[in-house]
C-alpha cells in the first residue's frame, strides 16, 4: 500500500504510543525524505524533576527513519518491509522544554536502499538523530539502525531512481552534518 505524505503524518500523529508520549509530526516532505517531529513537555511525559521522561524521548527517536525508507521505496515502486533493528541513545541534558527532531534522508540513502533491496534482498544503515530543545541545546543524541527487506511475493517495479545511485551522489547528510554526528 502506497501512502501519501499527509496520510503518513496523520497516521503517526494518531498512533497511540506516540500520541500518549506527546510526539507530534509537524511535517512530512512530499518525497518522504524529511520529517520534523516535536516532543512536548507535558504532564503525560514528565518525570519527577519536571523534564521529559527518557522513554518518551527514545520513542520520539525510534520509528521515523524506517518509515521514511518504507514510504520512499514504495513511492518508487519497490515494496519493502522496514523496521528499526537496533538503537541506542545518549541523554546529554535534561529536557525541560519541547524537543525538536529533524529526520533527513539523502537521495543517496534512498538510492542505496533500493539498490541493495532489489539486488541483495535486504539493506541496513545507521542514522544519527538529535533532540534539540528550544534553546538550541542537544538534550539527547540517538543512533538508529534501519533494516529493510523486499516484501515477500510483491512485484518490483523499479523506476529510474536506481540510475541516480550509479552516479554517486555522495555521503548521507548524517555522515556530513556535524550537528547530527553522535560523539561518545
Amino acid at each position: 500500500m502506497r501512502v501519501k505524505p499527509w496520510q503518513l503524518k496523520w497516521m503517526l500523529n494518531l498512533f497511540p504510543p506516540l500520541l500518549i508520549n506527546r510526539a507530534r509530526v509537524r511535517r512530512v516532505s512530499d518525497d518522504f525524505r524529511e520529517i520534523d517531529v516535536v516532543l512536548r513537555n507535558s504532564p503525560f511525559n514528565r518525570n519527577l524533576e519536571g523534564a521529559i521522561f527518557g522513554g518518551s524521548i527514545f520513542s520520539a527517536a525510534d520509528p521515523y527513519y524506517s518509515m521514511m525508507y518504507q514510504a520512499a521505496s514504495g513511492a518508487r515502486g519497490v515494496p519493502c518491509e522496514a523496521w528499526v533493528s537496533s538503537a541506542e541513545i545518549h541523554y546529554r541534558k535534561a529536557a525541560h522544554t519541547a524537543l525538536t527532531f529533524r529526520y533527513r534522508l539523502s537521495e543517496q540513502d534512498i538510492d542505496d536502499a533500493i539498490a541493495a533491496v532489489t539486488g541483495e534482498g535486504r539493506f541496513r544503515r545507521w542514522h544519527d538523530i538529535c533532540g534539540v530543545d528550544e534553546n538550541g541545546d542537544v538534550c539527547a543524541a540517538a543512533r538508529v539502525e534501519c533494516y529493510l527487506r523486499l516484501r515477500a511475493g510483491a512485484p518490483v517495479e523499479v523506476l529510474a531512481a536506481t540510475d541516480h545511485a550509479a552516479a554517486g551522489a555522495g555521503p548521507s547528510e548524517s555522515e556530513t552534518d556535524p550537528e547530527l554526528a553522535v560523539r561518545q
